[in-house]
């Protein structure tokens, strides 16, 4: 198909309602940074110049739990020596519960009712014990993981760098 034959295809609304898109490109936009960013402030903590490619190599591929964990091991490091790591288990807690309810979302089945002009989702996990659920989804828990991952990030790049990033919802005047 020619690119033009794709641009008039009516993907509108499909295969959910364009909100719920919206704010699941967020999740995954947003996700992708605290995550490149977690590997780079790895590499740096380890000693890395930013360009140096052994930080990328040695970081790009752990799962996202290794790198929390590889974090609080090295912030155990520096944490006498930079006191604004001293914050570091609530980071490490925010980018926890961030991962944990954007999986929730990302790795799960959504699927839209017209009749009902609802969404569901549809999720098993297999820990011990097989068990599943379905559970109807509204915009806004899907903008709740979207401040849980902004507010992680925030956390991060403050115990790290020593730098607020401003949130697009806080009032700077206030």
């Amino acid at each position: 198909m020619k690119n033009d034959e794709i641009d008039s295809l009516p993907f509108g609304g499909w295969p959910l309602p364009e909100e719920y898109l919206v704010e699941l490109g967020r999740i995954v936009a947003l996700w992708t940074t605290t995550e490149k960013a977690l590997a780079l402030f790895l590499s740096k903590m380890s000693g890395f110049e930013l360009y140096d490619p052994r930080g990328t190599i040695l970081f790009n591929n752990h799962t996202i739990p290794q790198k929390i964990d590889t974090l609080g091991c090295l912030v155990e490091q520096y944490v006498e020596d930079h006191p604004q790591l001293k914050d570091y288990p609530d980071v490490l807690s925010k980018l926890r519960k961030a991962q944990k309810s954007r999986n929730k979302y990302v790795h799960s089945a959504l699927y839209y009712d017209p009749e009902e002009k609802q969404v569901t989702i549809s999720f098993a996990t297999t820990r011990g014990k097989l068990k599943t659920n379905i559970d109807e989804v509204k915009v806004v828990d899907l903008k709740r993981v979207v401040v849980e991952i902004a507010e992680a990030n925030k956390a991060l790049y403050k115990a790290v760098l020593g730098r607020e990033i401003p949130l697009p919802w806080e009032n700077k005047s206030a």
